[in-house]
């Protein structure tokens, strides 16, 4: 842990393949991003902000990849930039009733999906109702969304929660 994670114990480094991929996009592990704006907005529109999100955001905010199968260096588009929900607090709300956890986002994936992290480090993926669970921690979401498929695991369809047990 250190001291500019917000108390967030989880790794936020990625895995030496992520890394390489991210590496080659700008990104470093000393990497620090203000952050202030994109919290004020998010709290602004009644969105909290965990100190998962604000971890992630602060080492890789502003890094956008592109789609492989349009030259990019990902296997999926991603960025990681919340600006896309600000104004949308209610739509946090209604994905947080349905999965029965705080949402923070933290950008796009997918093309048009919600990318965020929940209040206990889960990263997921959101679009028309469906949410999806990409990693448990960002680590495995970075893994998730650069490298290779991973298994998910769909939390709500339609905003029903899905049944786990």
């Amino acid at each position: 842990m250190s001291a500019g994670d917000g108390g967030v114990t989880e790794p936020l480094t990625p895995s030496s393949e992520a890394e390489e991929v991210l590496r080659a996009a700008g990104w470093t592990p000393e990497r620090q991003v203000d952050i202030t704006e994109w919290t004020d907005a998010l709290r602004r529109d009644g969105v909290e902000v965990s100190p998962h999100a604000e971890a992630i955001l602060r080492k890789f905010g502003r890094i956008r990849l592109g789609h492989r199968g349009r030259g990019g260096p990902s296997r999926q588009d991603f960025s990681v930039d919340p600006t896309s929900w600000l104004g949308e607090g209610e739509h946090v709300r209604d994905i947080e009733a349905a999965i029965g956890h705080r949402l923070s986002p933290l950008g796009e994936t997918m093309g048009a999906a919600m990318l965020g992290v929940l209040d206990d480090g889960a990263v997921i993926a959101e679009m028309d109702g469906d949410v999806v669970q990409i990693g448990r921690s960002w680590r495995d979401a970075l893994d998730y969304l650069i490298l290779r498929p991973a298994a998910t695991l769909k939390l709500a369809e339609d905003y029903e929660p899905v049944d786990l047990s």
